[in-house]
């Protein structure tokens, strides 16, 4: 399936969950990692949660779950819908860092990380 309309197909889905606060900030959207032009996230906010869907690990393996997180909208700590241990390389925190309204990072959380954080750019 070819990115594009994986991203749109998934960008629809998910907005059905999205509930826009005119008085604050929103973040949901399609957003892009600033050093890869292929990677693909999308953010959704729906009340008190946000919605983290990771397009290359989708598009890589097919595990939807796998690479979805969810979480509260106040810290921004977003768990792994997936509880299969089995899958070891999936970080099962993340923590989103919203720098402004179209620029963010996903940092994984872990003990013995060494892994570099994604920087965002919203692009939709």
């Amino acid at each position: 399936m070819p990115v594009k309309s994986l991203i749109f197909g998934l960008f629809i889905a998910v907005s059905t969950l999205a509930v826009a606060d005119e008085k604050s900030i929103n973040y949901s959207g399609i957003w892009q990692a600033s050093n890869q032009s292929n990677e693909f996230y999308v953010i959704q906010e729906s009340g008190s949660e946000v919605v983290l869907v990771a397009l290359p690990g989708i598009e890589e393996t097919g595990d939807t779950l796998s690479y979805s997180y969810i979480g509260n909208k106040e810290d921004l700590l977003l768990t792994r819908l997936s509880s299969d241990p089995a899958v070891d390389d999936i970080f099962t925190v993340v923590q989103l860092n919203f720098t402004s309204e179209d620029s963010a990072s996903i940092i994984p959380v872990c003990d013995t990380c060494t892994v570099v954080k994604i920087d965002l750019v919203k692009i939709f």
